[in-house]
């Protein structure tokens, strides 16, 4: 792709080519280079990757990472990534989550991992700046399937409104969680008090598919 779109986008041919080296150290160091370029930089599919805690808690600076990697999930991966996203947030990395693709369609006269993860975005405007303004500030929920309204706090109770699933749930970085489900009336709003001492809190909704919607992580601090 770089070679199909080099009479497209100005290069400085005065630097050298970048050495791939599987190390924290070199990973880091392409992080921070495209992040000073004004890259919106992901962490994708470390299941595929076949990466563990010990290799993805020594990146630093990334802005985001695949919660979902469709195309992974569709192959057979565990690619729904939750655990490995609190991780992350646990060990004190603000970063956002992102649902992808990655369709590649393989099978013939299958767009088996077409449209199965994607990410909705806040913005008045169908416009570039606007667009990427809101993916740098965290307006954004990556998804499944089921979709996600509205949040808000009133003091320290949540409230979230969402398509009818199944259940809407919080996580938090400590062992605090609480989630509401259907009653057989179409679940499409729920509301949550606040646990005192945590860091975050993260909104999940699964509908009756078994497909998840995610919120990015909310740090307490940043929102007094």
């Amino acid at each position: 792709i770089p070679n199909l779109l080099r009479d497209k986008i100005k290069y400085d041919n005065s630097l050298p080519d970048f050495e791939r080296e599987f190390s924290p150290e070199n990973i880091n160091k392409a992080i921070k280079e495209c992040r000073d370029k004004g890259f919106f930089v992901t962490y994708n599919h470390p299941v595929w990757s076949l990466e563990t805690y010990n290799d993805y808690i020594n990146y630093e600076g990334m802005n985001a990472m695949e919660i979902c990697n469709y195309s992974s999930l569709a192959a057979g991966y565990a690619e729904y990534n939750e655990n490995k996203y609190d991780e992350m947030l646990t060990a004190g990395k603000k970063i956002y989550c992102v649902g992808a693709d990655d369709n590649h369609n393989h099978r013939t006269g299958r767009m088996y991992d077409s449209f199965g993860a994607f990410v909705v975005i806040k913005a008045d405007k169908l416009e570039y700046k606007t667009i990427t303004n809101a993916l740098l500030n965290g307006d954004f929920y990556a998804s499944q399937g089921p979709e996600i309204y509205d949040l808000w706090l009133e003091g320290n109770r949540l409230y979230v409104k969402t398509s009818k699933c199944d259940s809407i749930r919080i996580n938090t970085d400590l062992r605090l969680t609480n989630v509401v489900y259907d009653t057989g009336e179409g679940l499409d709003i729920a509301s949550f008090t606040i646990p005192k001492g945590i860091k975050y809190f993260r909104i999940t909704v699964t509908d009756k598919e078994g497909k998840h919607a995610n919120t990015r992580a909310y740090f307490l601090e940043d929102l007094k």
